[in-house]
């Protein structure tokens, strides 16, 4: 298992999004979730020290195309989204650390898009959607690798955002 480098990453139980993950991965036939954490288990992040949940769905190398499994997942958290119409959906693209700056910031959008693309065909209002690049300047893994890469080719779905600029 890659271990997540940042001490306010942490990989944690939460029930209000562990069923709908868990049916995602049963229906795609996965064994494990992303990150290779259990399947009644999502990755939690802090900001602030308030807990939020986090899906991240991966890509493939320079490209914002998403596989049917991740699609299935994406969807998932569409159901999650809809029982709790209150809660507003923040995407954040993000890539690996090879390419420019321009070019990485332009795919992270493009991949924020493409999530935010199957989120509205699944019902959910646009209105309730942010989306943004990071480019690759927040990685999950900090190594020069392939398996870091591979990581970080990623966006992520989440009921809150770590940075105040996208909040209204």
């Amino acid at each position: 298992m890659i271990s997540l480098t940042s001490p306010s990453r942490v990989a944690m139980p939460h029930n209000r999004l562990a069923a709908a993950v868990l049916s995602a991965l049963t229906l795609t036939g996965c064994a494990k979730p992303a990150l290779q954490t259990p399947p009644s288990t999502v990755v939690c992040f802090c900001y602030a020290s308030q807990p939020y949940l986090s899906l991240p769905v991966f890509f493939a190398f320079d490209s914002a195309a998403l596989s049917q499994k991740q699609a299935i997942l994406i969807s998932a958290q569409a159901r999650w989204f809809t029982d709790n119409p209150y809660e507003k959906v923040y995407i954040a693209g993000n890539t690996d650390e090879r390419g420019t700056e321009t070019y990485n910031l332009a795919l992270g959008q493009r991949r924020a898009d493409a999530v935010r693309n199957i989120l509205i065909a699944d019902g959910i209002f646009a209105g309730r959607i942010k989306t943004r690049s990071n480019g690759k300047e927040r990685p999950m893994a900090t190594g020069h690798d392939e398996k870091s890469w591979q990581l970080n080719r990623n966006a992520v779905i989440s009921d809150q955002i770590y940075d105040p600029q996208l909040r209204t």
